[in-house]
């Protein structure tokens, strides 16, 4: 595995965590696999910032 393939399963990964943190506000679900979520633990507020904090940093990524 090169250090591109490990920098881009990152990033895929950060876009799926930012994806169930989305999904979990619009549904308001305070579990998720019988754990709290980011929204429940932290608040809506908490949660969404990280999630669109993540946003830039996802996009801007570039193979080096």
């Amino acid at each position: 595995m090169t250090h591109e393939h490990r920098q881009l399963s990152i990033i895929l990964e950060m876009i799926h965590i930012a994806s169930l943190v989305h999904d979990d506000i619009m549904d308001g679900a305070t579990i998720r696999r019988e754990m709290p979520t980011a929204a429940a633990k932290w608040g809506n507020a908490s949660a969404y910032c990280w999630e669109t904090a993540s946003s830039p940093t996802l996009s801007s990524w570039h193979p080096v």
